[in-house]
């Protein structure tokens, strides 16, 4: 073994990381202040990236805590015609450990899109349904949903299901990529053919 593959070897294992929980469909309990912070996206279901998330590339989440009860919400994303940075603020409301309800004040048409659907009801829009862990137990990958509400109809909410693959990094393999959309479609969603990446 020559030492650039046990560079490689060391690195790969470094990075391994592991699901924090492993019942699809059930509640994560995750740790707030390990959820804080700078997250990547990888990934989103194509009602996302046709609508609020239109003409952004290099999109970023981060979160930082307001207080008990909120967390500030800032996203970012480069607009790839025309190169120029975009940002929108929000704030989200901690409904329980995995739950938030998560608003924006933005005019444009497809942040309209996600105002109604927003505002649809008072539950939860934004469900942390699992995080991938690293060896210290840090946070490393998240699968984020945003079930639809109870009442829509099952034809119209199956292709609009807002779910995200999230990352501490900027790429991941594919690999975790399969690992988490598998995890999703174990917990019962059915976006798999809408789902797009960066």
């Amino acid at each position: 073994m020559n030492f650039l593959t046990t560079i490689v070897l060391a690195t790969l294992s470094s990075a391994a990381t592991t699901p924090l929980c492993n019942q699809p469909g059930q509640l994560c309990p995750i740790e707030g202040a390990k959820y804080l912070g700078d997250w990547y996206e990888i990934g989103a279901t194509q009602i996302i990236r046709n609508t609020f998330e239109r003409d952004c590339d290099c999109v970023l989440a981060n979160y930082v805590l307001k207080n008990a009860t909120e967390i500030a919400v800032t996203n970012s994303c480069i607009n790839p015609k025309t190169k120029e940075p975009s940002t929108i603020v929000g704030t989200a409301k901690i409904l329980s450990s995995s739950q938030l309800k998560v608003s924006f004040g933005d005019n444009s048409v497809g942040g309209q899109i996600g105002l109604f659907f927003q505002n649809l009801s008072k539950d939860p829009n934004y469900v942390v349904s699992n995080v991938w862990v690293d060896e210290k137990g840090n946070y490393q990958r998240a699968l984020v949903t945003s079930p639809l509400r109870k009442g829509v109809p099952a034809f119209i909410q199956k292709p609009l299901e807002f779910t995200w693959i999230l990352s501490r990094t900027p790429s991941i393999t594919q690999a975790e990529i399969d690992e988490t959309l598998a995890y999703a479609v174990a917990s019962g969603f059915t976006f798999i053919s809408t789902f797009m990446m960066f």
